[in-house]
């Protein structure tokens, strides 16, 4: 698998390219800002957007999604229960000085074990809500990711965690539509019982594992 981290716009949100290295699609994963650089990384490796997959619908996580598709093609992927955001976003990134054009249609809703495929490649949703109430996460198992982040020959699965979960914190929960309770049960009854040394890939910040998050995360401590 070609993976790709991009860390985009003001709000430093991750953007992950996905690239199956036998088909060359791609999966584009939360495109939020800087589209001429994620195009330009999505040429450079001569991939071809197969989807725009959004973990949630805020504006640093969708707002390079309109010109991404116009440039370059592909279907946009959402929980339909975050739609009020997305086709907000414009307003949001006022909001901020920021100026989108308006949003593209998704093309399909997602839920909770659906898969998504880009060539031979493909994934798994898990329904996450709490930051928001259509977050998910995407399950991508290691023989399908054939990457480590220690390089230690082990093919450990892959979470992309969006704003659930982040190396030492979670997500907020004060934004229309944000729970604590629901975002504490998503963590624990969907991502804490992945193996620990699982990877979670999430919408800000540093990659970390489950594992990890066990040891040093406050809020997940709290669960154990």
């Amino acid at each position: 698998m070609i993976v790709k981290l991009l860390t985009v716009g003001p709000f430093q949100a991750n953007c992950y390219v996905l690239g199956c290295e036998e088909t060359r699609k791609a999966l584009v994963i939360d495109p939020g800002d800087d589209p001429e650089r994620i195009a330009a990384e999505i040429d450079q490796n001569q991939l071809e957007v197969a989807s725009y997959l959004h973990t949630h619908g805020h504006i640093d996580h969708v707002g390079a999604t309109a010109r991404l598709k116009a440039k370059l093609g592909g279907e946009i992927l959402m929980n339909a229960a975050d739609g009020f955001l997305y086709e907000k976003a414009p307003e949001q990134a006022q909001q901020f000085g920021i100026q989108i054009p308006s949003m593209e249609p998704v093309d399909r809703t997602i839920e909770e074990g659906d898969t998504i495929s880009w060539g031979r490649a493909t994934g798994r949703i898990i329904a996450t809500p709490g930051h928001s109430p259509g977050g998910i996460c995407l399950h991508v198992a290691g023989s399908v990711m054939g990457v480590s982040p220690d390089d230690d020959g082990t093919e450990p699965d892959w979470l992309f965690t969006g704003d659930t979960l982040f190396n030492g914190s979670i997500g907020r929960t004060d934004l229309p539509g944000g729970s604590y309770e629901e975002l504490m049960r998503s963590i624990r009854e969907k991502l804490l019982v992945f193996p620990d040394a699982t990877v979670v890939a999430s919408g800000h910040g540093p990659l970390t594992t489950v594992g990890r998050e066990k040891q040093i995360n406050p809020f997940v401590r709290e669960l154990l």
